[in-house]
């Protein structure tokens, strides 16, 4: 019984000690009100997550000019976490035909991020209305987006 006791005490130590570690490594943050139509009122104080999130406004907001800034040379997207991103013209043709044409719209539910890469959860849609749910990674290096994936 003592042995039994001591093991299970080693196994929640263990446990405690293996989710703190993980809280130290990522940051989440879960939205409390709504700020607009188009997003959770997230505040996560990085310099990562403000080029992401400047960069959802820019989109929401249909502002070519205000996103062009937050992209570095070589940026490109790609639907998976591995794998080749779509860079140069393909990227920003992808930008115009999926993003600002059809005026994509992108709700911020959760944010978390790890290091320089931001994730996003939330919805996505098209001409104002955020119905599929979205999962999207953000690498931000020296103040600009370098990749985009979405899964």
């Amino acid at each position: 019984m003592k042995n039994s006791i001591k093991f299970l005490s080693i196994i929640a130590l263990a446990t405690i000690f293996s989710l703190s570690s993980c809280s130290q490594s990522q940051e989440e943050i879960a939205p409390q009100a709504a700020q607009n139509s188009n997003n959770a009122n997230i505040t996560l104080n990085t310099a990562e997550f403000g080029v992401v999130q400047n960069f959802i406004n820019a989109i929401n907001a249909n502002d070519r000019n205000a996103v062009a800034p937050l992209l570095a040379a070589n940026a490109g997207y790609a639907y998976s976490l591995t794998g080749a991103l779509n860079t140069g013209e393909r990227f920003r043709s992808w930008l115009e035909s999926d993003l600002f044409a059809p005026r994509a719209v992108i709700q911020m539910e959760t944010v978390t991020q790890n290091g320089n890469v931001v994730r996003i959860q939330g919805r996505w849609g098209r001409n104002g209305n955020a119905t599929n749910r979205a999962d999207y990674y953000f690498t931000v290096e020296n103040g600009l987006i370098t990749a985009w994936r979405l899964v």
